[in-house]
């Protein structure tokens, strides 16, 4: 009446988990950590591929001082840090980060269209050569 005192070992609750009472709590592939009233929230792992899914009509909110998304051999693929830069990663290379004053791009960026008046942008080839129509486009 007054709950479960377990002093040792492992509890198996149905057929879905087996829970480890000490610092980790094992789950078999497929069976989920559910949590909210209405099921709003999955942690699973289906055998190839674990899941994170919100199924809640909020938001999921990663709430840290500082991320690091990395493979699971180390490289990184986003960086955030409290109150300063988001690096995004390419096959571990940084090719997109913020800053105070805006962002900077390592490598070709591509884009459909441009809009602007284009006053601040520099080293543009001179005119008259093969690229003008290029450069006459930010003029």
């Amino acid at each position: 009446r007054n709950g479960i005192d377990v002093t040792g070992g492992n509890v198996t609750i149905g057929t879905g988990s087996t829970v480890g009472f000490g610092t980790t709590a094992f789950f078999p592939d497929n069976a989920k950590a559910v949590f909210g009233d209405g099921e709003d929230l999955e942690i699973y792992h289906d055998g190839s591929d674990s899941y994170v899914k919100d199924r809640g009509t909020g938001k999921l909110k990663l709430v840290t001082s500082n991320l690091d998304v990395e493979t699971a051999s180390g490289e990184n693929i986003i960086i955030g840090e409290q109150n300063g830069a988001v690096k995004l990663y390419y096959d571990a290379a940084q090719k997109f980060v913020t800053s105070s004053s805006g962002v900077v791009i390592t490598g070709i960026c591509t884009a459909t269209s441009f809009e602007g008046s284009g006053a601040n942008l520099t080293n543009l080839p001179a005119s008259g050569d093969s690229n003008d129509i290029t450069a006459c486009l930010f003029i």
